[in-house]
């Protein structure tokens, strides 16, 4: 069964609407929901429902999956991956081998010595 993190979802929804540069007001006002609705789902403290996500989704130029990526577990491999691609994409090729041998590196010492 589904488990929703509505805290995770809402801190997702939170991330794409500033980057989106939009605000609470005008995000309630495009998916025909309160400003106090859209804050509360934000904070984790409401549920949203499956149309309401879905007009998020669409106003702030994103997927479903990608707002949902933390429940969907299937799912979140290939947003993160998507995610770090993005990161990488505009790198120099110096800054790519710095950031490849730091990756390297945190997670030899995340595989060393913690215990998930």
């Amino acid at each position: 069964m589904l488990e929703i993190d509505y805290k995770k979802l809402g801190n997702r929804i939170k991330e794409a609407r500033l980057t989106a540069n939009i605000t609470q007001e005008t995000l309630a006002e495009l998916v025909d929901l309160s400003i106090t609705h859209i804050s509360n789902i934000e904070n984790g403290h409401a549920k949203v429902s499956l149309p309401a996500l879905f007009d998020i989704a669409v106003v702030l130029s994103t997927s479903i999956d990608a707002l949902l990526c933390d429940s969907l577990l299937h799912h979140a491999e290939q947003h993160y991956l998507k995610e770090a691609s993005d990161c990488l994409a505009d790198c120099s090729t110096k800054e790519l081998r710095v950031l490849v041998d730091i990756l390297k590196i945190a997670k030899s010492s995340m595989r060393n010595h913690l215990k998930y």
